[in-house]
């Protein structure tokens, strides 16, 4: 079985109320991911992103190539919500790093070099994306879409890997 990662947006205000107390962090990521229902169909106002198989490359692109540090998570909690592991990222940090990521998606010889000289044999399913660069930069850039979007909302971000 794969594992799989994926980005939602959090409710700001309530995501600052639980920051520093992981237990209620994990209950918090929970509620916001998955409806009282036990349905995985996301809460609204809840965005969600999914990076399949490649979150593995999304985190050593935008934390390792291209010096994104915290773009997958402030805060990690191990064996949190329901899943392998799980983080966030403050509304704050949401922000700057949607403005960096914009700048960066302008950029796109630069993303793509970083594409390029990913170590792909270190990376989990990355021999599946070593030939396929342009897709990764459309997983780039909806990744960006989402923070941008979410940054206007005034949202956080969870980053869950199940």
């Amino acid at each position: 079985m794969s594992m799989g990662g994926e980005y939602f947006s959090v409710d700001g205000p309530a995501l600052m109320q639980v920051w520093s107390d992981q237990t209620a962090l994990d209950a918090f990521l929970t509620a916001q991911r998955f409806p009282a229902n036990g349905s995985d169909d996301p809460l609204p106002p809840c965005v969600l992103h999914s990076v399949e198989d490649a979150w593995d490359l999304v985190q050593n692109l935008l934390e390792g190539k291209l010096g994104l540090g915290g773009a997958t998570g402030e805060q990690m909690i191990e064996g949190g919500c329901n899943g392998e592991f799980c983080g966030v990222i403050s509304v704050d940090s949401v922000r700057k790093l949607s403005l960096r990521l914009l700048a960066l998606l302008r950029e796109r010889n630069r993303v793509m070099a970083a594409i390029r000289s990913l170590d792909y044999g270190e990376i989990y399913h990355g021999q599946h994306y070593a030939q396929e660069t342009e897709e990764v930069f459309g997983m780039f850039s909806e990744l960006t879409r989402l923070f941008v979007e979410s940054a206007a909302r005034g949202q956080g971000l969870g980053f869950r890997i199940m």
